[in-house]
This record gives C-alpha cells, structure tokens and sequence, in this order.
C-alpha cells in the first residue's frame, strides 16, 4: 500500500514538472518574439548631441517627407568637407558610429539613417545652427546600448514659409453725373415748360431790284 501511494506521489509530481516546464518554454517564446521586434526597429537612442534631442523617423525617410528641402544628401558617410549646390559648404569628424559637424550657412534639421530607419535632429526652429557634436542613428535594441551604422546624412532646410496671399482691392465705383438739360430742368416749375414760338422767316414780294 505504501509502495502505490509512493508511485502516486512521484507521478503527479512528474505531471507538475512538466506543465511547469511547458509554461516557461511558451514564456520564453513571447519574450524572444517581442525582443526580435524591438531589435529590427531600434530606437532613437539617449539624447546625446550638444544641442537636440533627436527623434525617430520610421522607413527611409529625406528632407521632403519632413517638410523641408535637401542641401546635401553625403553617402558614403565619411570625413572630410562638402560643398553645396547653394553655396557654402559643410564638414563631418566621423568618429565610429558619431559624428560632429560644422556648416558655413545654417541647417535646419538632419536625417540621420542607419538600419532600417533614421534619428531626425530639428534645429529650426527656434533657429538655423552651424554645428553640433555626437550626432548618430538609431540606436539597437537589447544590443549594448550600441548604435545602428551611419548609412547616411541628409542636411535639410526647413524651406520657405508659403506666402500669405495679398488682398485684391475693391476698386471704388466711379460715379458719373450727367448735367441736366433745359427741358429736364422747367418740368419740375410750376406750369410746365413753355411752349417754344415758332420762327418766321420773311418771304421777299415783288421783283428784285436790278444790281446796281
């Protein structure tokens, strides 16, 4: 009898073990799913430039889609000074997966991409900038806290304001005054107009007088 109650025991206490172990494999599932989908998409990343927090930008995104117009678009992302098509000119210190930059004329904001998406930097406003340190891309999840591989750098300008439409004046209405005839006037006189005499006009009698 003490035998069976024993192999009872130690049945049900396999048959526990095993929903247990079932549990923590299905767990273990969802969490590696959720961090498989965090990874591919990264985040912005620690605020880590002088000026900005950067924000992050789903997909490819370029100057246009945040409103703005392209300055210069450099890829590969590398040292050195690169003119622009408007003029001036901007400089990169790559620095592994950061970079500073300085610009003769102001930048409105940046498009940072690396893996899959982009860190967008606004600086205008409240006003154009000519430099910042310790820009980067999104940053990779459950990796370290380490950064996606700069693809490349879209330097924007915010673009013009559109412009306020000017009022068309109403033209003022030109009033013309016609002077009144005499007829016009004595219709309103006591008796009406006076009736016009006729004109006679002398018929000679007689022969004419020879000429002289």
């Amino acid at each position: 009898m003490t035998d069976r109650i024993q192999s009872l025991f130690r049945g049900g206490h396999r048959g526990r073990a095993t929903v247990g172990l079932a549990a923590g494999m299905a767990l273990a599932l969802v969490v590696g799913v959720a961090a498989l989908l965090a990874f591919s998409a990264g985040t912005s990343g620690p605020a880590s430039a002088t000026d900005v927090t950067p924000t992050l930008v789903l997909g490819n995104a370029d100057c246009a889609s945040q409103g703005g117009e392209d300055l210069i678009k450099i890829e590969p992302v590398m040292d050195g000074t690169f003119p622009l098509p408007g003029g001036g000119t901007i400089t990169l210190v790559v620095q592994n997966s950061h970079f500073d930059w300085t610009s003769t004329v102001g930048i409105g904001f940046i498009l940072v991409k690396g893996g899959r998406n982009a860190n967008l930097y606004v600086y205008d406003p409240p006003a154009p900038a000519t430099a910042d340190t310790g820009l980067h891309a999104p940053q990779k999840s459950n990796n370290n806290g380490k950064f996606f591989g700069l693809s490349h750098i879209s330097f924007c300008d915010p673009g013009d304001p559109p412009d306020t439409p000017t009022p068309t004046p109403t033209p003022t209405p030109t009033i013309t005054v016609t002077p009144e005839r005499e007829e016009e006037k004595c219709e309103d006189r006591k008796g009406g107009c006076p009736t016009p005499e006729p004109k006679v006009t002398p018929t000679p009698s007689g022969d004419p007088e020879p000429p002289r």
